[in-house]
């Protein structure tokens, strides 16, 4: 992922000669070999991980054979929402749609995600986001995600301050060799959406 430090090892450096290996940082439980594991993260950290099995890895180790049990814990639900499509939309329907979410999630002690897909930037910028507060405060956390849209699409991006930097933020990912750019890309856009709605009191 070409994070800060990683390094890349040979695969055989899982080598049978050792009794168990444990990796870290990825947050799925994966079995890389008969004796290496991720064991993964014991909660959700991104909505990457929603609908992941969370929990830790039981071993007994016993004249040299590894036995292994992945167990699940009951963790705090991540909930990462159908998108609602906003482009044929007026301002009091997808309020409604967000209000009708947030119900059918009861987002008390969970976390979620709603993501407006094709929302004209006008409208964006009218939502009511204390509304969507007071309607999400029970949750430990949650995010509304907007995919932006300009009304007239023969007027090119980068009019407004959001659509100048998630394009810079485009071009540079376009140009990294890196396997995982549509999370990076997801989470980016989510940063500077959050970063504009704070500037404007939101």
């Amino acid at each position: 992922m070409n994070e800060f430090n990683e390094l890349f090892i040979p695969v055989e450096v899982l080598s049978k000669n050792f009794d168990y290996i444990a990796l870290g940082h990825y947050h799925k439980y994966t079995q890389l070999a008969d004796n290496a594991f991720y064991p993964g993260s014991t909660e959700n950290f991104t909505f990457t991980d929603a609908g992941d099995k969370k929990g830790f890895i039981e071993l007994e180790l016993s004249n040299g054979k590894l036995k292994h049990n992945f167990i699940q814990l009951k963790t705090r639900p991540m909930i990462d929402t159908k998108p609602i499509k906003c482009s044929n939309l007026k301002l009091d329907e997808i309020m409604k749609k967000i209000r009708e979410t947030v119900k059918t999630i009861q987002p008390e002690g969970k976390t979620f995600r709603i993501t407006l897909e094709d929302i004209p930037l006008h409208l964006y910028r009218s939502i009511d986001f204390g509304e969507i507060r007071k309607l999400g405060s029970g949750a430990v956390h949650y995010e509304i995600k907007a995919d932006t849209i300009k009304e007239d699409k023969s007027k090119p991006l980068g009019t407004s301050k959001i659509d100048a930097l998630v394009n810079e933020f485009k071009q540079f990912l376009k140009n990294q060799d890196v396997k995982e750019k549509n999370i990076l890309l997801e989470l980016g856009i989510g940063y500077i959406e959050k970063i504009e709605a704070r500037d404007e009191g939101k």
